[in-house]
């Protein structure tokens, strides 16, 4: 899961809804990519950064370290 988004939208106040529609997607597409089941795209992944005025790399970093360590 990406741990640091979803702590960043809840301190927000803000639910898999409202961060869906800045995304432009449906609610099922954005709770997918925050589950780790789809990637975010890179334009995604800007927006949102821009949003929560956070580094990428603060937001999206821990995912790929798991997924490597699955394997």
């Amino acid at each position: 899961m990406q741990m640091k988004l979803i702590e960043a939208r809840k301190k927000k106040n803000l639910t898999q809804k409202d961060m869906a529609d800045m995304l432009g997607m449906s609610v099922v597409a954005y709770r997918e990519r925050e589950l780790d089941k789809v990637d975010f795209k890179l334009p995604e992944v800007f927006l949102i950064s821009s949003y929560f005025h956070r580094d990428v790399g603060d937001l999206f970093s821990n995912s790929g370290m798991r997924k490597a360590n699955k394997k």
